[in-house]
């Protein structure tokens, strides 16, 4: 059988799904497999085990389903990499966070489509069908308008290069800055200059300002040290 990067109609949407609680991951699962138009065909309980599976899989699902909140890789990278990886790949977004930040956040990076897991799972079924047929699912937050938005810039998460979206984790953990500079591999001084133009870029003008732009717009998790390699406090 081809692979899902060519264009053929298939007799189910090939799914992959990345979620660390396990119960969670196992029961949604479940639910895709026994309905007649989806199968998962892909687990994974990590952003790593997922990106290892999709390379060594013989069959690519048509749809990713990610949840955000991962240990290690977080779900916000997963898109990234996927998108860079393989482009044809759609992905839909299941998380806990019904928050607009993290809507405007995943669909600007290229997302086709956001559900809260308090939803109905039957949402999911329809979602996934909406992603597989028309590349984007909509509901009552995620509608033709906001997409428009998201897409013109008007909803917009301020550009950010790889080194500064590390820069903001790492100034918003407990870390210290000799800590910091160490796994950067810089100088104090210099990660005090690349702090300072982050925080102009930004428009914020402290640690409390930064937390709470990163949070809004889903760059950090509130248990942000947990993805870092130290605890101490910040001097």
């Amino acid at each position: 059988m081809k692979n899902a990067k060519n264009k053929q109609v298939y007799d189910k949407i090939y799914v992959a799904y990345v979620e660390d609680e396990a119960m969670v991951r196992q029961a949604i699962a479940h639910y895709i497999n026994q309905q007649q138009s989806a199968e998962v065909i892909i687990e994974a309980g990590s952003g790593e085990e997922l990106l290892q599976k999709l390379e060594r899989a013989a069959i690519l699902p048509h749809i990713c389903m990610i949840d955000l909140d991962l240990g290690g890789i977080s779900g916000f990278d997963i898109i990234d990499e996927l998108k860079r990886r393989w482009p044809d790949m759609k992905m839909l977004v299941l998380s806990g966070h019904d928050h607009k930040e993290y809507k405007v956040t995943t669909m600007s990076k290229g997302a086709n489509g956001f559900i809260s897991k308090n939803n109905r799972l039957s949402e999911i079924n329809q979602a996934l069908s909406d992603i597989y047929q028309n590349g984007i699912t909509y509901s009552m937050t995620i509608n033709p308008q906001f997409v428009r938005d998201v897409r013109n810039g008007q909803e917009e998460l301020p550009p950010l290069d790889e080194k500064e979206l590390r820069l903001v984790k790492y100034i918003t953990s407990n870390m210290t800055l000799q800590e910091i500079a160490r796994d950067m591999h810089c100088a104090v001084k210099t990660l005090e200059n690349w702090r300072h133009q982050l925080y102009e870029k930004l428009q914020v003008k402290s640690k409390p300002e930064l937390i709470k732009f990163a949070l809004r717009f889903g760059l950090i998790k509130l248990d942000n040290d947990k993805n870092l390699p130290h605890k101490q406090p910040t001097i």
